[in-house]
């Protein structure tokens, strides 16, 4: 999608929770969301999607560059939403990684893999 494509869909996913669309964890939405222990997330999708547009073409035409891009992307999605909830609890370091970090990894590597092949597959099109 681009970073500008790519930016504007996250913030319109955020603006459409924000209005009263029950898209957010829980079917939850509201103004008040962002406030809330995900809110760090969200926003975490933003830095991410431009993360990645600004660094897929580094990839090539390799799965394992590709797959590494979009974990980079990941871990930046995670910190973000990590410090979101250093910032509302004051957690230790300790707690944030078994709350916020730990329990997303397992599933964002798988999630990460598919985005790699599915990005390499479509690529040729995407131009």
């Amino acid at each position: 999608m681009g970073s500008r494509l790519g930016v504007t869909a996250q913030l319109s996913y955020i603006l459409l929770g924000v209005l009263g669309l029950p898209i957010f964890t829980g079917a939850g939405s509201g103004l008040l969301y962002l406030c809330g222990p995900t809110a760090g997330y969200l926003f975490g999708f933003v830095l991410a999607a431009l993360f990645c547009a600004k660094f897929i073409k580094y990839s090539g035409d390799n799965f394992l560059k590709a797959f590494g891009m979009f974990c980079a992307a990941d871990i930046l999605l995670l910190a973000t939403g990590t410090l979101w909830l250093k910032f509302l609890f004051g957690y230790s370091f300790t707690q944030l990684l078994v709350i916020g970090f730990i329990p997303f990894i397992l599933g964002d590597l798988c999630k990460a893999a598919a985005a790699a092949f599915v990005y390499l597959k479509f690529k040729s099109r995407l131009k």
